[in-house]
């Protein structure tokens, strides 16, 4: 008899045993599932930049944006490279300057700088007033927008006409990001 129980208790042991190593088991692959999912969330997450005047609902991807992150951006651009004076031109076009792609950088560097040296030698002001004529060309990515651009040196106007800028972007996981701001040809048509 006393056989019998000693099997029996031997017997509970080894199922004790089994119940144990499935309990292992389970929580080793559950920890498993965990540490993935939570991976898998941590590279999906995202900052997002919200620009300076935004006032509507946008969209963005990792390679599109709407077209309202578009012009809010590029009315920010605008007032930071065509509004300025000499106590403001560096602080502004460093500002400027962040939202220029790397490869775009040392070109957009210069030709600000040497601006800020012209505005401050020259001690010259700029006043951009944006119509709202702000053309989108998705296909080239390109913006053109068209302003009213005053001059003034002292007090005095030196220069009242309407120009147009040709502003060149990239989208790069969901920011827009700066390659070129040029004055287009012909402005004045």
């Amino acid at each position: 008899m006393k056989l019998e129980a000693f099997l029996s208790r031997v017997s509970n042991k080894h199922a004790e045993n089994r119940l144990l190593k499935f309990v292992v088991v389970v929580m080793l692959l559950i920890t498993l599932v965990n540490f993935a999912m939570l991976n898998k969330a941590l590279r999906a997450q995202r900052v997002i930049l919200i620009p300076p005047g935004l006032n509507s609902k946008v969209e963005t991807t990792a390679y599109d944006v709407s077209d309202a992150l578009i012009e809010t951006f590029i009315r920010h651009v605008a007032g930071l490279a065509f509004n300025y004076s000499p106590a403001s031109a560096r602080g502004q076009f460093d500002n400027l300057l962040t939202m220029f792609t790397p490869e775009s950088y040392p070109e957009a560097y210069r030709t600000f700088y040497d601006l800020a040296s012209t505005v401050e030698k020259a001690n010259v002001s700029s006043v951009f007033y944006l119509h709202n004529r702000i053309t989108i060309k998705r296909a080239d990515n390109q913006v053109v927008i068209e302003g009213q651009s005053r001059k003034y040196k002292n007090d005095v106007k030196l220069e009242d006409t309407v120009k147009k800028y040709v502003i060149s972007y990239v989208i790069n996981n969901g920011e827009l990001q700066l390659t070129k701001i040029a004055e287009k040809e012909g402005g004045n048509q």
